[in-house]
Parts: C-alpha cells; sequence; structure tokens
C-alpha cells in the first residue's frame, strides 16, 4: 500500500473510532437520583426503570436515594452532575387523579367529591442535565420506550398507568405542568421552609 494511502487512512480510522468511542452510550453505569427517601413511588419506578435498562442496554443502571429539602437536594445534584446522560433524575407533581384508581374503584375523584377543578395527575419521568449530547437522550428514550412494555403490568399492579408521549408532546406536558405549579405557587404564596 502506498504511503500516502495508509498516512490518509489512518487518521481516518483513529477520527472514525472516535467518534464511535463518543457515541456508545452508555459506556459506563448509569445514577439515577431519586429526591426522596427510598420505599415510595418515586423510588419504585426508579428501580424497575433501572432494572429494564440494565437488561437492554448491558451497562448497569442503579438507584441513588437523595432525600432532602422538598427534593432540591437530589434535584440541584443531578442538575449539577456531568452532562454526559450518566446521572439521570426521576421527578413528579401532585399526588391527585382525575381518574379512579384501579386498585381502589369505589373510591370517588376529588371532583366526584364535590371539589371540582381539582383534577391533577400525578406522573414521573427522567430527566437528564442540560447539555446532555443528544445521541445519549434519543439513546434514552429509545431504551425507555422498548422497556415500557415489560414494565407496564408492574406499574398498573401499583396503582399507576404507562403514558408513552411522542417527544413534542412529553415537553409540552412538562413545560405546561411547569406553568401551571408555578402560577399556583405565586397564587397562594407557597414559600419554602
Amino acid at each position: 500500500m502506498p504511503a500516502w494511502i495508509a498516512a490518509t487512512l489512518v487518521p481516518f480510522a483513529l477520527s472514525v473510532a472516535m467518534a464511535q468511542a463518543q457515541t456508545s452510550y452508555p459506556d459506563h453505569p448509569v445514577k439515577i437520583i431519586v429526591p426522596i427517601a427510598a420505599g415510595g413511588s418515586y423510588d419504585l419506578v426508579g428501580r424497575l426503570l433501572a432494572d429494564a435498562l440494565s437488561k437492554r442496554t448491558g451497562q448497569a443502571f442503579f438507584v441513588e436515594n437523595k432525600p432532602g429539602a422538598g427534593t432540591v437536594v437530589g434535584t440541584q445534584a443531578a442538575a449539577q452532575s456531568e452532562p454526559d446522560g450518566h446521572t439521570l433524575l426521576i421527578g413528579g407533581l401532585a399526588v391527585l387523579s382525575s381518574r379512579r384508581s384501579p386498585l381502589a374503584p369505589d373510591v370517588p375523584t376529588m371532583s366526584e367529591a364535590g371539589v371540582p377543578g381539582l383534577d391533577i395527575d400525578s406522573w414521573l419521568g427522567i430527566f437528564a442535565p442540560a447539555k446532555t449530547p443528544p445521541e445519549a437522550i434519543a439513546r434514552l428514550r429509545r431504551d425507555i420506550r422498548a422497556s415500557l412494555p415489560d414494565l407496564k403490568e408492574r406499574f398498573e399492579k401499583s396503582g399507576g398507568e404507562v403514558w408513552d408521549l411522542p417527544d413534542d408532546r412529553l415537553d409540552a406536558f412538562v413545560v405546561s405542568e411547569y406553568d401551571n405549579w408555578t402560577k399556583l405557587i405565586r397564587e397562594t404564596g407557597i414559600k419554602l421552609d
């Protein structure tokens, strides 16, 4: 092989290898921060998802509970972590639902009990720090979506349901929830102690 071809191919091969190394997510264990103490629904969902993603990717996903200051401690830890997709956050809102629970079908919703307009769905989601590479986010979304059928029955036995929203609807939903809760906090004057 002529020297000029070898000189051209070696840098090309190195750049391809480097590009492949940069996109091989996850390349080490992934921490899912649950911002409350172990034992609740956040913890359950985090552990079920960690197990499913570990099996799907061949890489360890594990839960680290970081309770404190009304979820601020865990949320800050996730937000300040390296934005490489290897530290994630399970986040969620609310405690009331607009639909009867399949585990307690005779218990009325708040609207049915005479408090109309108090329809708040509890939800959980996985979040990555800002500036996490789009390739890592895309891989997580693919693997989580592929894991949902296996997790659906387990979630339903715990009284939950699976929502698989398209990316644009999920983003809009999170923004809407943020806006609604921000408005409620401002209007009622809720303060963190």
